[in-house]
C-alpha cells in the first residue's frame, strides 16, 4: 500500500520512498525469473556433481555423523564447513536425492541470489549516489555469476549471498553509527563463515579501513561486539571440531591440503595440472602420499604443510614466481591448459563469454577506483583493502577456479558501474557536446 503524504514538503520524499521500493521489488522479481529460466535451460539439476558436500551429507543420512575419506580412511571430518552438507542432508531427509530435490535447492538458491542486487542497490547509494545504485542494480540482476551459481549445487550461491548482505551491513553500520548494525554485522558474518570461512577476510578488511577512516580504538571498541557474536555462533563448530581433533581449527581443516596444491615441485599456479583433466595432487601426489593413510586429518593436512614449507625454504625464485603467476590468475585467468577440462568442462567452454565480461569490468572497475581517488571517495580504500585481504587466500593456496574471485565481483561491480558513469559524463563532454555544438553552429551560419 502506498503511504499517504500530509503536506507538500513530505510529497517529493514519500513518493521518491515508494517508486524506490518499487524498483527494488521489481529488481527482485526480474533477477528471479531470470535465474528459473536458467535453471531451466541449464538443468544442472538432473545428475549433479555435489562434490564433497554431498558425500558428507550422505554420511550424516546414514548415521555416520559429518564425515568423510579423504586421503585416509573415513571418519569424522571438518574438510568442509557445516553449512551446505547439513543443508544436503535436510533436503535428502524429506524428498530423498531426486532431481526435484535438486530443483528446489537451486529455486532457494535463486531466491537468495535474486536479493543480491537490493544490497548492492543500498550500496551503491551509500558509497555513490541513486544513479549508480540503479544502474549497479540493474546490471547486477543480469550478472553472469550469480545466474550460473544459482543453478550449481554449491556453497556458492551462499557465499554470493553472505558476502553481498555483510558489506551492505558493514556500510551501514558505519555510516548509521547504531548498534543494531553492529550486531547484524556479527550475525551475517558468523553464519557466513559457517558456509565459506574467507567471508572473515571482509571483516578484517572493513576493520582496518575503519581504523584507518577513524583510528583503531574505534574500530576496537565498534567492532567487539560483531566479533564477540562472530565467535559465539561458531564456538559450537569449533567445540565439536575440538572434542573430534584435539586442537582448535577456525571451521575448516584444509589449509594445508590446498596449501601443498599451490606450492610445490609440479605447481602450476592452479588446482589443476598441466592438460587440466586432473587434480594435480592426483597426477603428482605429495612425497609423504602413502604415509597420510596412517595419520588423523589433522596430522595429514599439517604434514602437506610442512612439505610445501620445506619446498618454499628450498626454491624461494620458484615460490615468488608462482606467487606472481598467481596475481595474474586471481585478476585475470589462468591458460586454457591449467583449468578443468574434465566434467562439463565449463571453464573452457565459456572461456571467451567469461573474458569478454571480466575484461569490460576490469577496465570499468580501474577507471571507477581512479575517479574515485581523484574525488576523494572513502570507500576507494575499503574496496582495495577487500580485493587484497580476499585475494591473499588464494594466492597463498592456488587459484584458477573463477568462483574464487567471483563471490567479491558483485560487490565490485559498483565500483565498474561508477566507473561505466564517469566514463559517460567524460564522452559527452568531450565528444558528443563539440559535435552537437559544431552541428549547431554549422546549421546556424548555413
Amino acid at each position: 500500500m502506498m503511504k499517504k503524504c500530509k503536506n507538500d514538503v513530505t510529497k517529493n520524499t514519500c513518493d521518491f520512498v515508494n517508486n524506490e521500493n518499487l524498483f527494488l521489488v521489481s529488481i527482485f522479481i526480474f533477477s528471479f525469473i531470470i535465474r528459473l529460466v536458467a535453471i531451466f535451460y541449464l538443468k544442472h539439476y538432473l545428475n549433479p556433481l555435489v562434490w564433497e558436500n554431498g558425500g558428507i551429507a550422505d554420511n550424516i543420512l546414514a548415521g555416520k555423523g559429518f564425515s568423510i575419506g579423504f586421503l585416509g580412511p573415513e571418519g569424522p571430518t571438518s574438510w568442509q564447513a557445516p553449512f551446505y552438507p547439513y543443508l544436503l542432508a535436510f533436503f535428502y531427509a524429506f524428498m530423498g536425492k531426486g532431481y526435484l530435490t535438486y530443483l528446489c535447492i537451486e529455486i532457494l538458491q535463486s531466491l537468495i541470489m535474486s536479493l543480491i542486487p537490493v544490497f548492492l542497490y543500498k550500496s551503491a547509494k551509500i558509497i555513490f549516489n541513486p544513479e549508480v545504485a540503479i544502474l549497479t542494480a540493474i546490471v547486477s540482476s543480469l550478472f553472469p555469476l550469480t545466474i550460473w551459481y544459482a543453478t550449481r549445487i554449491h556453497h556458492t550461491a551462499f557465499t554470493f549471498f553472505f558476502i553481498s548482505l555483510a558489506f551492505y551491513l558493514f556500510l551501514k553500520s558505519f555510516e548509521a553509527e547504531n548498534k543494531k548494525y553492529f550486531i547484524l554485522v556479527g550475525f551475517v558474518v558468523g553464519l557466513g563463515v559457517l558456509i565459506e570461512p574467507v567471508i572473515i577476510m571482509l571483516f578484517l578488511a572493513f576493520s582496518v579501513w575503519a581504523g584507518i577512516q577513524r583510528g583503531f580504538l574505534y574500530s576496537i571498541k565498534k567492532n567487539t561486539i560483531p566479533l564477540l557474536i562472530i565467535i559465539l555462533i561458531i564456538s559450537p563448530w569449533t567445540f565439536r571440531n575440538y572434542r573430534i581433533h584435539g586442537k582448535l581449527i577456525f571451521i575448516k581443516s584444509s589449509f594445508g591440503k590446498e596449501f601443498w596444491m599451490g606450492n610445490n615441485p609440479h605447481a602450476t599456479g592452479t588446482s589443476f595440472a598441466e592438460g587440466g583433466n586432473d587434480e594435480i595432487t592426483n597426477v603428482y601426489p605429495p612425497v609423504i602420499y602413502d604415509e597420510l593413510k596412517k595419520y588423523p586429518e589433522l596430522t595429514r593436512n599439517k604434514l602437506l604443510q610442512n612439505e610445501a614449507l620445506q619446498w618454499i625454504r628450498n626454491n624461494p625464485l620458484d615460490f615468488i614466481s608462482l606467487i606472481l603467476k598467481k596475481v595474474l590468475y586471481f585478476w585475470w585467468y589462468p591458460p586454457d591448459n591449467l583449468v578443468r577440462h574434465s566434467g562439463e568442462g565449463e571453464a573452457i567452454k565459456y572461456a571467451l563469454i567469461k573474458k569478454l565480461y571480466w575484461g569490460g569490468m576490469l577496465i570499468l572497475f580501474l577507471y571507477g577506483i581512479i575517479q574515485g581517488v581523484k574525488n576523494k571517495n572513502k570507500y576507494v580504500m575499503l574496496m582495495l583493502l577487500i580485493c587484497i585481504f580476499h585475494s591473499m587466500v588464494y594466492i597463498l593456496t592456488h587459484v584458477g577456479q573463477m568462483r574464487f574471485r567471483g563471490v567479491i565481483e558483485p560487490i565490485i561491480l559498483i565500483y565498474v558501474m561508477y566507473g561505466a558513469l564517469c566514463l559517460w559524463v567524460w564522452c559527452k563532454s568531450k565528444i558528443m557536446e563539440p559535435i552537437l555544438l559544431y552541428k549547431n553552429e554549422s546549421s546556424n551560419i548555413s
